[in-house]
């Protein structure tokens, strides 16, 4: 299968070359001794990586130790053993053997626990001056909403509005290589604004990530290409890492430890999201070849690395694979990991790509866990050209930036409460399937879950009168409605709604003050995004004071106020019968969408116990409204109105 989950051409010269090399791995059986602590962790991980440890209780162990700089050295100094790269993690080595006689020199040494093989010797390498070009089922220029599809079926657009861009956050993008990333027009505002604040090569040992393959400048292009006018990505004001730890010219082993790598070092600057579009089941060597037994979320090299980068508080997302029409079939290493988001293909139009590989996991979790857009995604391709391609690998970085902004808007939660609200904002979350997994996600679900877990209300007796504390994230054009719900009725009903008036998003404290409040009631905040977007706090329930009864008080329960409707459900017109408990002398008749918005306003004056009115509903928007009688006594009478 393809270890880079997009479809690419490869229009290329090959030439031979001998490579005495081989590389193995070697594990190593301790770190004692070592100059470094797990007390004084800034001599190896970043403020940034240290601070995410202390935010979410992840203490710093024996693993986050560099390998033994003692054990390293001996071995760097073994006559024919050159170290390409270490595994602190796995406490490992990884050596290249000049011979036989050389491997053999460091298997006594007595801190050596075993060795494996992870890359044969080459025959053959790709030249240097090898060009790639994306496969394009529709190549054309777009407009400007040349994403918004892609975007919108996820609800990712409200979290764009609310400021969440990824302005607080590290993303690291392992690949095959960032072909002229610096040199494209649709991300040179990365560059610009020193978006990019690391590249890494862990195949040529060097820092330059711009000269190889260009499938990682691609899934760049889906999180962060900004050029308004013509293409916005999910994530754009992110930082970047770019980590090329996929090698395009083979399909050897070697690269899970590659990718270990690279996990490695983006833990320890700090990063917040890996976005992986890589993925890895059979190899040049079959010998080396993973089995579908494997794929359970805890065998692989490459899926133990992912699992522990989500233990230290990393967010995964990982593309699943292009093996649905393949004798494969099933997602591909690390996309089977437990603590990952393994991210299918769909098109804008809810329907899965056939290539897109099948769950569930070998020990049968679902998977995918999720899907986005990776069948006609708009990309960027490596020349600068915004075109249309597949692949689960542009699904992945697709979802993996809006989780990102969803994240910026609660940097309290952590990644695998993420990882969960994420799964139960799914549309199909209640009946996952094996292509599918839990559905496309919706954002704007997602922020609602996580506002309702992170809401709380209080309700108190001030100067006989019911007075609500409330706190919770919003910005303007979110809102509250406070509904009440007295001893004799058998529902709630509205009686205020407040609107934030924050430009910026945040906490803000509310309150809001009943003075009608009767011996015993019941109230409820429902909290709103929009109309279709709200929850229901959980019930207050209120006593007022004995000694806040009055005559009046009492008066006002006998005769009992009522409110008719009829016909309910109506259509064109409804008539409201009101009885009010006391004489009122003004009033109002108000009619109120599901958000608490005053849709009609009828004032009135009558001498009398009763009103009743026909009201007009020609223009109205079938569901459901409110009716309220509002009295100069500041006693409300409310029913529910359903219009067809």
């Amino acid at each position: 299968m393809k270890k880079v989950f997009s479809i690419f051409i490869l229009c290329c010269c090959c030439h031979l070359f001998s490579d005495s090399q081989e590389k193995r791995v070697v594990l190593l059986t301790d770190k004692n001794n070592s100059p470094y602590s797990v007390n004084q962790p800034e001599a190896y991980l970043s403020r940034r990586a240290i601070e995410r440890r202390k935010k979410f209780n992840i203490p710093v162990d024996i693993t986050d130790l560099p390998v033994n700089p003692a054990y390293r050295e001996t071995i760097r100094q073994t006559e024919g053993i050159s170290i390409i790269g270490s595994l602190k993690w796995s406490n490992a080595l990884l050596i290249e053997c000049a011979d036989e006689t050389a491997y053999e020199k460091i298997l006594n040494l007595p801190f050596v626990k075993s060795t494996q093989p992870i890359a044969k010797r080459v025959k053959k390498n790709l030249s240097s001056n090898s060009t790639f070009r994306m496969s394009a089922n529709n190549a054309a220029a777009f407009s400007y909403e040349a994403t918004h599809q892609q975007i919108e079926i996820h609800n990712g657009q409200w979290l764009h509005q609310q400021g969440a861009t990824g302005k607080s956050k590290m993303i690291a993008l392992p690949d095959a290589g960032f072909y002229q990333y610096n040199n494209n027009r649709f991300l040179d505002s990365l560059v610009i604004r020193k978006q990019i604040i690391a590249t890494r090569d862990f195949i040529s040992n060097n820092n330059q990530v711009a000269d190889d393959h260009p499938h990682g400048s691609v899934c760049l292009s889906v999180l962060a290409a900004n050029q308004n006018g013509s293409y916005v990505g999910s994530c754009t004001d992110a930082q970047f890492v770019l980590l090329r730890t996929e090698d395009a010219n083979s399909e050897q082993i070697i690269e899970e430890y590659y990718w270990g790598m690279g996990a490695e070092y983006a833990d320890s600057i700090g990063v917040d999201v890996i976005s992986s579009s890589v993925g890895y089941t059979t190899f040049d060597d079959p010998s080396q070849n993973h089995t579908y037994q494997e794929m359970d979320g805890n065998t692989t090299f490459i899926t133990r690395m992912a699992n522990i980068a989500g233990k230290k508080g990393i967010l995964i997302v990982n593309s699943t694979g292009n093996d649905g029409t393949s004798s494969w079939k099933y997602i591909g290493a690390p996309a089977d990991g437990d603590n990952i988001l393994a991210i299918g293909a769909v098109n804008t139009e809810k329907q899965i790509a056939s290539f897109s590989s099948f769950g569930p996991s070998f020990d049968n979790r679902v998977k995918p866990d999720l899907v986005s857009v990776g069948l006609n995604t708009a990309v960027v391709s490596g020349d600068g050209q915004i075109i249309t391609s597949n692949g689960t690998s542009y699904a992945a970085p697709n979802l993996a930036g809006l989780a990102a902004c969803l994240w910026e808007l609660f940097p309290e939660t952590d990644n695998g409460k993420l990882i969960q609200t994420l799964r139960n904002s799914g549309d199909r979350f209640a009946n996952p399937d094996a292509q599918y997994g839990y559905g496309i996600p919706d954002m704007k679900k997602a922020a609602l879950i996580l506002l309702k877990e992170n809401f709380s209300a209080t309700i108190s007796s001030i100067n006989c009168a019911a007075k609500i504390n409330w706190s919770s994230k919003d910005r303007i054009g979110m809102g509250y409605r406070i509904e009440r719900k007295k001893f004799d009725e058998a529902d709630f009903f509205p009686i205020d709604t407040l609107y934030s008036q924050h430009e910026e998003w945040g906490e803000h404290l509310y309150q809001f003050t009943d003075s009608t409040a009767l011996e015993k009631m019941d109230y409820r905040v429902v909290v709103f995004l929009d109309s279709s977007y709200f929850f229901q706090s959980d019930v207050l329930n209120f006593n007022l004071p004995t000694a806040c009864l009055t005559t009046s008080n009492q008066n006002f329960l006998n005769p009992r106020p009522c409110l008719k409707i009829y016909p309910n459900p109506a259509q064109q017109q409804a008539t409201i019968e009101a009885i009010f408990g006391a004489i009122p002398r003004d009033y109002s008749i108000q009619v109120l969408d599901a958000a608490g918005r005053v849709m009609r306003n009828f004032p009135q004056k009558t001498n009398n116990y009763s009103h009743k009115q026909l009201i007009d509903l020609s223009g109205f928007y079938p569901g459901l409204y409110f009716v309220r009688i509002h009295t100069d006594k500041q006693r409300d009478i409310t029913a529910k109105l359903i219009v067809r």
